[in-house]
């Protein structure tokens, strides 16, 4: 089977766990041992058997011994949905597997971070290059002025359509995540200048969109309004 059809095959049976997996050395009997939250697991076989992204000494050993000598192991998984801010039961899971069965492909001493990991001088070379002005340069160049074409923007039109409406929540928990950087305070004035009771002073809101949904105007005009005195006139 090639790797398109590996991945068709995987990736639909792993994509709903959350839990802790072995890639097991079938030559060596070497492994790694790690962990993926709900729907992340598809993007950890990616990337450590295919993308070379993850684990350093991982990756170069399956570019060695060849990916149909390594197997994708699920060790164990969680029953409630796992997110990136409740994953303490999973990172405790993990540490379990970890201290018992010492992984020689680890680099991290404890699960869900690299605490205690120093890096060679060559190594940190090879980071400083990876992330330098020019390679960021050279990869944002790659797809500048290309458009995509038609088949390929139908099949995303239908994938983002498959995906349905976001919750409430979730558009909570984006706007909060997207938007870190940013918050804008606001203060409706009348003509008297007295604030409004809802909007003053200093409403918070944390992306220009939302500011100009509740003044009722341009985008455009609240940027050029942050660049002068950030005052907006109008009704």
């Amino acid at each position: 089977m090639n790797r398109e059809g590996i991945k068709n095959k995987i990736y639909p049976v792993i994509k709903p766990l959350a839990g802790v997996y072995m890639i097991l050395n079938l030559v060596t009997g070497d492994f790694y041992i790690g962990s993926a939250i709900t729907g992340k697991m598809p993007n950890r076989f990616h990337r450590h058997l295919f993308g070379f992204s993850g684990n350093q000494i991982l990756a170069a050993t399956v570019q060695k011994y060849g990916l149909s000598n390594f197997a994708f192991i699920v060790l164990e998984t969680l029953p409630n949905v796992v997110s990136k801010e409740e994953n303490k039961d999973l990172l405790s899971l993990e540490d379990k597997y970890l201290n018992n069965l010492k992984p020689i492909y680890n680099i991290a001493p404890v699960a869900g971070n690299t605490l205690g990991v120093k890096h060679s001088d060559a190594t940190k070379d090879k980071m400083k290059l990876n992330y330098s002005s020019e390679r960021r340069e050279a990869i944002g160049a790659l797809n500048r002025g290309k458009t995509l074409s038609e088949s390929t923007i139908k099949l995303i039109r239908l994938k983002a359509l498959a995906k349905g409406p976001y919750s409430e929540e979730t558009k909570a928990k984006i706007s909060v995540n997207s938007a870190k950087a940013n918050l804008y305070s606001i203060t409706l004035l009348g003509d008297d200048n007295t604030p409004f009771p809802d909007y003053g002073p200093g409403k918070e809101v944390r992306t220009i969109n939302k500011v100009a949904e509740l003044l009722e105007c341009n985008e455009k005009t609240i940027r050029r309004a942050l660049k002068t005195n950030g005052i907006v006139k109008g009704k």
